[in-house]
């Protein structure tokens, strides 16, 4: 009779986590509980909330008024890095250390482990990468001055 309910926990354990679908975990707790005695065991369990997707627009603004255009998931190959890659730095002050720079012409940006700007002169080919954002300029700032 326990091995019956444990199945029949378990079962439900498994129609719970079918309806949370593959694209679409669910972040709630289920739990399965099988006969109401109390020498009989229960069975828990949880499903962790969705990991973070990126949802940066495209494109966006360096602050000195450069343009880039977005890429998810996505790493530039083949860099010619400008100087090292800089340790706690935003999405947003990524870009405008980039676009401070007047080579800079993208930016990988890692979004984990450990959140780090990779600003680079020139890239190659681009390639999926999980926990990579890349940012390639497509407008150069206007700067006005005398002639």
């Amino acid at each position: 009779m326990v091995q019956f309910n444990i199945l029949a926990g378990c079962l439900a354990l498994f129609a719970l986590s079918v309806n949370a679908g593959p694209c679409h975990p669910s972040a709630t707790t289920a739990v399965a509980s099988t006969s109401p005695s109390t020498t009989e065991p229960t069975a828990a369990a949880t499903t962790s909330a969705a990991p973070e997707t990126c949802t940066i627009q495209s494109p966006q603004y360096g602050s000195a008024g450069g343009e880039f255009e977005v890429f998810c998931e996505t790493v530039t190959f083949g860099t010619s890095p400008i100087g090292n890659f800089v340790i706690g730095m935003t999405f947003s002050e990524c870009l405008d250390h980039c676009d401070a720079t007047s080579d800079c012409q993208g930016v990988n940006y890692v979004t984990a482990p450990l959140r780090y700007c990779t600003i680079w002169r020139s890239g190659g080919s681009s390639g999926e990468q999980k926990n990579v954002i890349t940012a390639r300029r497509i407008l150069r700032p206007q700067f006005l001055g005398g002639v």
